[in-house]
């Protein structure tokens, strides 16, 4: 299941979809607000994206993973949390986060994203990606600019709350040059498993998967190959004194 990015859509997974094999049957979460769901009023909590799409999961059969980029990463570790939560684990074979800082620095004070459209505009201006290109057209800019300001509106609503660490597989993938985000800060998403945890760093900056789309189908089919059929979850410890729960 992948979770697309601020002001992104089910869409954006398309050319991944097509690039890794055939065995592996890729979904994608169309957000609230856009293509297909256009006239439904966008999500004003993350949260509440990650309840819905828990929920749906919890009704399916079979193993499946979770991937995020950006904010979807954000959208994705909330899913994983509840489905944990919820005794669903042992189906979720793995979450992949893509581009984000760790969850956890999302908390009490922090810079919010401006919601101005200039300042819309210069942010994308420096990641770049689909949604720059968008821009230069004043019809798609006016379509486009409502979706994405809801979304930092609601990212800038969220707030990490401290409780068990999970304990699905974790892989972090960032670009080299992202500016939001450098390999040794993506290194604290670390802090929020006690499952298996890895780190892998492409050529490219925030959306580096336009850019090393090659290499991230590579890995991702490397990795969920090696998953295994249903996964041992280790047994939740007290982080203060190690001791089972």
């Amino acid at each position: 299941m992948c979770f697309p990015h601020a002001g992104g859509a089910a869409s954006t997974y398309f050319k991944l979809a097509r690039q890794l094999p055939p065995q592996v049957h890729v979904q994608a979460v169309q957000y609230p607000g856009r293509e297909d769901r256009w006239v439904e009023p966008r999500a004003a909590r993350l949260s509440s994206l990650a309840d819905a799409v828990a929920e749906e999961l919890g009704r399916q059969e079979g193993p499946y993973a979770l991937f995020g980029h950006s904010m979807g990463a954000v959208v994705a570790y909330e899913t994983a949390r509840r489905i944990e939560a919820a005794g669903g684990g042992a189906d979720l074979r793995g979450l992949f986060v893509s581009a984000h800082p760790p969850a956890s620095d999302l908390h009490e004070a922090r810079e919010k994203v401006s919601l101005s459209e200039p300042e819309l505009r210069r942010r994308l201006s420096l990641l770049g990606g689909p949604g720059y290109a968008v821009l230069s057209d004043p019809q798609m800019a006016e379509l486009f600019l409502p979706v994405l300001k809801a979304d930092y509106a609601a990212l800038n609503a969220y707030a990490w709350a401290p409780g068990d660490r999970l304990r699905t597989p974790l892989t972090v993938l960032v670009g080299a040059s992202d500016p939001l985000v450098g390999p040794a800060r993506a290194d604290g998403w670390r802090d929020l498993t006690d499952g298996p945890f890895d780190r892998h760093v492409f050529p490219g900056g925030h959306f580096y998967l336009h850019e090393s789309l090659p290499p991230v189908a590579r890995l991702l089919s490397a990795r969920l190959a090696e998953l295994p059929p249903r996964i041992a979850l280790p047994p939740r410890t007290d982080r203060q004194t190690g001791a089972p729960t």
